[in-house]
């Protein structure tokens, strides 16, 4: 009976690693999903352990090259999905650390300018105070486990 109820307990225990798509919103799930797709098609450039700040103007060297590759991937995809990346809270500490920006092969192509490592932190900043006000009122209004997850601060 005791081993009965033992395997009863390991399988009804909850696991204590969940995976990371049950803490995300539905529109985070569907930014993730446009991320990886990039990564899928240029990933020199959208690595998921290196994040690299982007150079002016690469969705144009993106579509072209999407074209000449001929990948099944549209103009509005392509923005949907960089907008997507560039708005995520890595890319925008990225940015704020400064250094190169690169191209479709992974190459340097230009520098992060001072007024850009500004707007990023100015972001960057509001976008912590938000999380932080939404936890707060979690917090206060009894948030249950399914309300405790933190938007916006994938890493």
């Amino acid at each position: 009976m005791n081993q009965q109820t033992t395997q009863q307990d390991q399988t009804t225990r909850r696991p204590t690693e969940r995976p990371s798509w049950r803490h995300m919103t539905k529109r985070q799930r569907k930014n993730r999903r446009r991320i990886n797709r990039l990564a899928e098609y240029w990933p020199e450039l959208f690595g998921a352990e290196n994040i690299k700040p982007l150079k002016a103007g690469v969705i144009h060297d993106m579509l072209k090259d999407a074209k000449a590759r001929e990948l099944p991937i549209g103009h509005g995809v392509l923005r949907g999905a960089l907008t997507s990346y560039i708005h995520t809270t890595r890319y925008l500490k990225a940015i704020v650390a400064g250094g190169a920006r690169y191209g479709l092969n992974g190459q340097p192509c230009g520098e992060v300018t001072e007024e850009d490592k500004s707007v990023a932190s100015e972001l960057l900043k509001r976008r912590l105070a938000q999380i932080k006000q939404q936890n707060i009122q979690r917090q206060d209004t009894g948030g249950g486990e399914s309300d405790n997850r933190q938007r916006g601060t994938e890493t």
